[in-house]
């Protein structure tokens, strides 16, 4: 984000292990409680580990929304844009059922693991 909008955003360099896709929307009342902790433990492993990667794939009907939410909730990762969301789902069809969800994938796309909102798990997966 930059101020209020989102910016271009340009990975300085792919990550090294794993892509973490982040299923979620602004109006689902679950992912409002999760995603401050996903958010801590970003902050918290992110630093200097290039392992991984999270991306936000959002279930939102505008780009304000979403962009509110990820301001609002101090989103540090890139977020994939609105417009791409329904193509990347066919692309990489994840099957998620619901959100929030969190998919961890190697760099070919390969599910590592459905389980990223235990977040011992994810913590072990990208240590």
């Amino acid at each position: 984000l930059d101020g209020k909008s989102l910016k271009h955003y340009e990975l300085e360099s792919k990550p090294t292990k794993y892509y973490v896709f982040y299923y979620t929307a602004s109006w689902c009342g679950p992912c409002q409680q999760f995603t401050p902790n996903l958010v801590d433990f970003y902050n918290k492993h992110k630093d200097g580990n290039d392992k991984f990667e999270i991306v936000l794939i959002s279930s939102d009907s505008s780009e304000d929304a979403m962009e509110e939410y990820a301001k609002s909730k101090k989103m540090p990762w890139p977020l994939l844009k609105l417009s791409k969301t329904g193509s990347f789902k066919k692309k990489f069809n994840h099957e998620v059922q619901g959100i929030p969800s969190v998919i961890v994938c190697d760099l070919e796309g390969k599910i590592v693991s459905r389980e990223g909102r235990n977040l011992a798990e994810l913590e072990r997966i990208i240590k």
